[in-house]
């Protein structure tokens, strides 16, 4: 193995960032499709309902770029620094009810995805749905 703090020769090291705020790290084989690595990420996560999620890359401009399931993930283009790379799982479809909602983890994703959108100023809501939320 190499050394600490030298990337592995034929992969990249990342820290996949899910919802919860919870960090997986684990290095991504040249290979890897990102639809592989989003199986993966809902695997570990105990999801079900997968196919309202992505996953995505802060660009150097503080954009999300949403990595395409059928792209290998290295073959994205890609943020070169820091070596450790970077990876969001988010909502990525959102829908008109969550009472289309099958399974409460997928529930509950979707409250965390709407909290951190508010909490930033990315989503704009009436005060009393704000402190709703916050109870």
């Amino acid at each position: 193995p190499p050394p600490p703090n030298r990337p592995p020769e034929n992969g990249r090291t990342a820290q996949i960032v899910l919802l919860d705020e919870r960090r997986l790290e684990l290095v991504i084989q040249p290979r890897l499709y990102a639809g592989e690595l989003l199986d993966l990420v809902a695997n570990q996560s105990g999801l079900k309902e997968k196919e309202y999620f992505g996953l995505a890359v802060v660009d150097d401009a503080g954009h999300y770029t949403w990595l395409q399931l059928d792209r290998k993930v290295l073959e994205h283009d890609l943020p070169r620094k820091p070596h450790l790379l970077t990876v969001h799982f988010l909502v990525k479809f959102f829908i008109e009810s969550i009472s289309h909602l099958a399974d409460n983890q997928t529930v509950e994703l979707f409250y965390l995805q709407a909290r951190s959108l508010i909490w930033r100023g990315l989503l704009e809501v009436e005060c009393d749905v704000v402190f709703q939320l916050a109870a």
